[in-house]
Formats: C-alpha cells, structure tokens, sequence
C-alpha cells in the first residue's frame, strides 16, 4: 500500500536536492514518479538516476519492474528465463487470473492451462479438493486454497499451481468471513504457502482486480524464492 511503502522508501526529504518523489496508487499497486528539475539536463539526468538506484535499494524485493514494465509481464520473464511452468484454479477471479498471465507474448510455453472452479462440485471434480475439506473449513479457506493449488498442479503436470478463493462480493459475506476475504494458495517444489487478504473493501470489480494483482506478486515472489533456493 502506498502509506506502507512511503515508510520504506521516504519522501522529498529523504532524497537528493532537486529531486521530488510522487506515489500514484492504483487498484493493483503503485507507480512511484521521480522528478529532477535542473538548469543541466545532464545533472537532472545523474540526479534521477542516483535518485532511482536510492529508491530499488530501499523498495527491494517491492519492485517487480521500472518505466513501462508490467507486473504480469514481469512474472511471465521469470516463468520463461528458467523454464517453469505454472497451472491456476480460481474461484471468485473465474479465470481473470488466468487472462493476466496470457497477455503476455509467448505464455504458452510456461502457462500450462487452468480451471474455473466456482462452484464446489467442481473444485472436487477438477481439482480433486476434498468433500471433508470443504465441509469442515469452507471454500474460502487456507486448506481449501491449498488443495486447490496442489490439484490443479498435478492434473496439468506444471512446476507450480496457484489458486484464488474468496468472497468478491457484495454479498455472501459472514462474521467470520467478510465480504473482500480471499485465499491465495500456490504450490510449488518447495512445498506450500498460502496468503490471507481482508478488507478489501465490497466492491466486486475492484476485489477481483486485487485478487489477481496480489496472486501475481505472491507468484513473482515465489518464483525468485525457488530460484535462490
């Protein structure tokens, strides 16, 4: 989020003179705009480049690309310069998720395929979730979104499986279980992890984009993890 963000890497004051700093959020993350005014073009240009090298060290691992770069664009560069392969089961996202990792340019050779999976008969069928599973813990669940993410793995024979379930809204929502809860499982060689988002807010277009920018992430995050590994 940007208030979080602005913690870590600082604002005008924490960068060079004649440099200003300009957080522009939006549904799925925030572009960062650095400015330098300068009689010299060649000053303005060495101050943001100094300015930019202050900023990646600062955001770290936040930073999945500069300039004109995307964050499905980023993952897809990932999955393709070493050869993995990734599967997706999605609930409340049916397949928004899917789509993001197809805009780019040659994903077939690491998008294996995936599955909508929105009601629970097919979360069973498709995936192989358990009827136990979803009795006991719901299909807004981390065990739910784990089995998800390991189904679809295997059936498609990919490196890694990701899965989103969640409650998109504006309705459905419970106590325990609001509306904008979602799980993101994903299932790698190194086993399991899953991600719990709350409050998203109740609008549904809005949680779904969320959702799917979040499952990116993790799935950047996890890749460049199996990688240093």
């Amino acid at each position: 989020g940007e208030s979080d963000l602005s913690q870590i890497v600082g604002d005008n004051d924490d960068f060079p003179d004649g440099v200003t700093i300009a957080y522009l959020p939006n549904l799925t993350g925030v572009r960062i705009r650095l400015t330098s005014i300068s009689e010299s073009p060649a000053i303005a240009h060495e101050q943001l480049v100094n300015a930019e090298n202050i900023l990646l060290e600062r955001a770290g691992k936040w930073v999945f690309g500069v300039r004109e770069d995307t964050l499905h664009g980023a993952v897809g560069s990932l999955l393709q310069k070493f050869g993995l392969t990734v599967a997706t089961a999605e609930s409340c996202t049916s397949g928004m998720l899917g789509a993001a990792l197809t805009e780019t340019h040659g994903s077939s050779k690491w998008y294996n395929g995936g599955a909508c999976v929105y009601s629970n008969e097919s979360k069973v069928t498709l995936c192989g979730v358990s009827k136990d599973t979803l009795f006991e813990h719901g299909a807004v669940s981390r065990e739910t979104a784990r089995e998800l993410a390991a189904g679809i793995r295997e059936r498609l024979q990919a490196d890694i499986g990701i899965s989103i379930t969640g409650i998109a809204g504006p309705g459905g929502g419970t106590a325990s279980k609001p509306v904008g809860t979602v799980w993101i499982g994903i299932h790698g060689p190194n086993g399991y992890q899953a991600e719990k988002l709350l409050n998203l807010g109740r609008d549904r277009h809005q949680n779904r984009k969320r959702a799917v920018a979040a499952a990116l992430n993790i799935l950047r995050l996890t890749v460049e993890q199996e990688l240093a590994s």
